[in-house]
């Protein structure tokens, strides 16, 4: 029998809509599908600081999300989990004291935040963050420190970069970072589209509604 399931890009307008909805302007700024050593980062959003979020939806195998978690602390001092009300409950349950927020998706696609982020700064890493950076970006957020950085051949512009980036601390590097990525031009949401989620539905069709559907895909495929 057919059963309607969650992909990740619900979750992804779940998210977009969330914080486009609490914008002033309704723009929003996000990195997608980040390498993060042996594990990818789903989503980071650019604002005051970077929200990393690891998205598990009703497909997806959770025993990963640990090390997922864990990465995602090279290059933003929040993460959080986005998941199943079922998956969510299990996870609060098991890591009562731990910094990672938590948010959970309604039926209508609607997000629901159960747990708030805390910062862990410990993890950072200047060499992981700046592999979030484009070259120009790099140069921003080393300007006083490799003010000449773009002007040196491109095959050595970020072992320059990376040795610029050792001389001040993560935390520092962190936050140049992320007044380069506040450069980026945003994603802007119509206030009008803030309240759109994706209408989620579980079908379960007899022998003879499966009939009538083999039918019209035939007529519709000419």
């Amino acid at each position: 029998m057919l059963r309607s399931r969650r992909p990740d890009y619900t979750y992804r307008q779940a998210l977009i809509s969330r914080f486009a909805q609490r914008s002033h302007n309704g723009e929003v700024r996000f990195l997608t599908e980040l390498h993060l050593r042996s594990s990818i980062a789903d989503l980071v959003r650019i604002g005051g600081h970077l929200e990393t979020f690891e998205i598990k939806s009703d497909r997806d195998n959770t025993s990963r999300l640990p090390n997922q978690l864990w990465n995602a602390y090279l290059v933003s001092p929040y993460a959080s989990l986005v998941t199943t009300p079922p998956n969510a409950s299990q996870f609060l349950a098991r890591t009562p004291s731990t910094p990672v927020g938590v948010y959970t998706i309604g039926p209508r696609g609607g997000l629901r935040l159960l747990r708030q982020p805390t910062a862990r700064w410990q993890r950072l890493e200047s060499p992981e963050i700046l592999n979030l950076l484009r070259a120009d970006e790099r140069a921003y957020a080393l300007r006083d420190i490799a003010p000449t950085l773009l002007q040196e051949p491109n095959t050595l512009q970020y072992r320059i970069a990376v040795e610029a980036a050792a001389e001040v601390k993560p935390k520092e590097f962190y936050l140049r970072a992320v007044q380069a990525l506040r450069r980026r031009p945003p994603i802007r949401l119509e206030p009008d589209l803030y309240y759109i989620h994706p209408i989620l539905v579980s079908i379960n069709p007899n022998s003879a509604q499966l009939a009538r559907i083999h039918v019209w895909l035939k007529e519709e495929a000419g």
